[in-house]
């Protein structure tokens, strides 16, 4: 998704670009996401700012390329009085960094999702909290960049960079070598290997996640609803290698089909799914939803986030090769931050300064 939401921006500008997929176009990371764009489930200020823009940007593609962006909010229920002190303290500091979010009890939350446990005792709710479908949003934008005139080519894999007197001069495909001036790296997980290949260290480790996808069915989730438990593990900066954890992130397709995650797990580059994962994504669906049990799945995704050392993306040019743009380091947000990571590059390439470039520079 951030890669073409950057072919999208750039052209916009007016300026060439080509997109290259190894796959099909939003059939790897994209897939196993869970689409939630959201500002509910933001620990720092940076990061609610660059959501707030990614919502704007998002409004616009819903115009231009019809994208299927619908806000309908996002919820975290608790059940015990320990996750209420944290979803309480949540609300106050979403509240003094200008986000709307309120605190439902548990009548008012029951009113709106009728299907939940009994034990729940309340949540908080973010209005303009927003979900998209991750597949069908990253082949609409590919569709309205090419539209524009960029060229887009998948089942394309990129084995490197010509890098010629410190200054990249090309991609290297099985096809061969690809000219450019500049070259925007977002290739996920795939980033690593890549930079390194030219000497660049970017500093990112992978947590491993898993979803599950149902089948279409009769009833209605409006709104994501994420456990305190997703944000905890989120937020957590101690995590070590072998780390796993479960907590509901729900939301529903516009098919009525559900995507059920999310885990969390330090397990290196692994894209193996595990039964383990399957089992404690379906009892803790059923935990808060034990009347629709049991779910009608019919896929089972896994995904590697990128995570930063610092817990912010990285947007910026390196300083060595010259003419190399990283786009990565967004950890669980990929689809939450596409469209702003895509304008924050074109404005790079166009030399605007945003007021972002300090914030998500390499170091």
């Amino acid at each position: 998704m951030i890669g073409v939401c950057c072919a999208y921006e750039i052209r916009r500008l007016g300026r060439s670009v080509v997109l290259l997929e190894r796959g099909e176009i939003g059939g790897a990371t994209a897939s196993a996401s869970g689409g939630g764009v959201l500002c509910h489930t933001k620990n720092l200020p940076l990061l609610i700012a660059l959501t707030w823009k990614s919502m704007r940007l998002y409004e616009a593609l819903r115009e231009d390329a019809g994208v299927p962006y619908e806000v309908n909010g996002s919820y975290v229920p608790y059940r015990s009085e320990a996750e209420a002190v944290f979803v309480r303290e949540r609300v106050d500091w979403l509240t003094r960094e200008g986000v709307r979010v309120e605190s439902l009890d548990a009548a008012e939350l029951r009113a709106r999702m009728p299907h939940l446990a009994r034990d729940v005792l309340g949540a908080s709710y973010a209005p303009d909290d927003a979900i998209v479908p991750p597949g069908d949003a990253c082949l609409a934008v590919a569709g309205a960049a090419a539209a524009r005139g960029a060229s887009i080519r998948p089942h394309t894999e990129v084995r490197g960079f010509d890098v010629v007197d410190d200054r990249v001069r090309g991609v290297v495909t099985a096809a061969g070598v690809i000219g450019c001036g500049d070259v925007v790296l977002a290739a996920g997980p795939w980033t690593l290997p890549l930079a390194a290949g030219v000497g660049v260290d970017v500093p990112i480790h992978f947590e491993k996640g898993e979803m599950l996808v149902t089948s279409p069915v009769p009833y209605e989730l409006r709104g994501r609803v994420l456990a305190p438990a997703v944000l905890a593990a989120k937020f957590a900066t101690n995590l070590t290698e072998g780390h796993f954890s479960v907590g509901l992130a729900v939301g529903q397709d516009p098919d009525r089909s559900i995507r059920l995650g999310a885990t969390r797990e330090l397990s290196g580059f692994d894209l193996t799914p595990s039964s383990r994962a399957r089992e404690a994504l379906l009892e803790e669906f059923g935990r808060f939803f034990p009347s629709l049990m049991p779910l009608p799945v019919v896929g089972h995704t896994v995904g590697l986030r990128p995570v930063g050392s610092h817990k912010r993306p990285i947007v910026a040019r390196c300083p060595r090769p010259a003419g190399l743009i990283l786009a990565c380091a967004h950890g669980g947000d990929g689809i939450a931050l596409a469209p702003v990571t895509g304008w924050l590059v074109a404005q790079m390439l166009a030399g605007a300064v945003t007021g972002f470039e300090e914030s998500l520079g390499l170091s």
